[in-house]
């Protein structure tokens, strides 16, 4: 509309000029051609412009998958790192465990001469002048009664060394599970708060 205008504005301010008719049909041939190359020129623009939006879309698909690719991967190694944690976490229950046993083995092996009541090699016996002299019993200084007495309350002492022990075990356990909570707890809101 607005071009039509123009070249009629044109072809007003011309008339003047303007003498034959061949020159009017010559200025409006001149208008079509011009108008003809504009729109080969934008039809020629327009092309280039969906060629160029082809390959950003080509381009866009391209770097979805890509992304897509790379998200699998990342859950997949944090599926692995969690694997690796609770791995690690497990192995140092099982070495907490193992050195615990071995500890109280050891305090076993170490305090079961302590713990046992040996017969009586030598007693000290005091002189009416106050001097000591050693001397061997002749006979057992316990009696029978006392010295099953004596072992029925060490294996209870011994029993009971051992639920401590345990419990002592299994507390340690717990304080450790608690801080590895704790920590994951922690990486998991860091995480969050990264993301948002």
């Amino acid at each position: 509309m607005k071009e039509d205008r123009r070249i009629f504005q044109e072809f007003i301010q011309k008339s003047s000029d303007i003498k034959e008719v061949w020159e009017i049909a010559k200025l409006f041939e001149e208008e079509r051609e011009r108008f003809k190359q504009e729109s080969l020129n934008y039809e020629t623009e327009i092309k280039q412009a969906k060629k160029l939006l082809k390959d950003f879309r080509s381009q866009c698909a391209i770097i979805k998958k890509e992304v897509a690719e790379l998200q699998a991967i990342k859950d997949e190694k944090t599926k692995e790192i969690q694997t690796l944690k609770e791995d690690i976490f497990k192995q140092k229950i099982k070495n907490n465990i193992s050195r615990l046993k071995k500890e109280k083995d050891d305090i076993k092996n170490e305090k079961k001469d302590e713990i046992l009541p040996k017969p009586i090699e030598l007693i000290d016996i005091y002189l009416k002048d106050g001097s000591i002299a050693k001397a061997k019993p002749t006979k057992r200084v316990f009696t029978d009664a006392l010295y099953k007495r004596y072992r029925v309350i060490l294996k209870e002492n011994k029993s009971l060394k051992e639920q401590i022990l345990e419990f002592e075990l299994e507390n340690s356990k717990l304080k450790i599970e608690l801080r590895d909570f704790y920590a994951e707890d922690m990486l998991k809101t860091k995480s969050n708060s990264k993301e948002d």
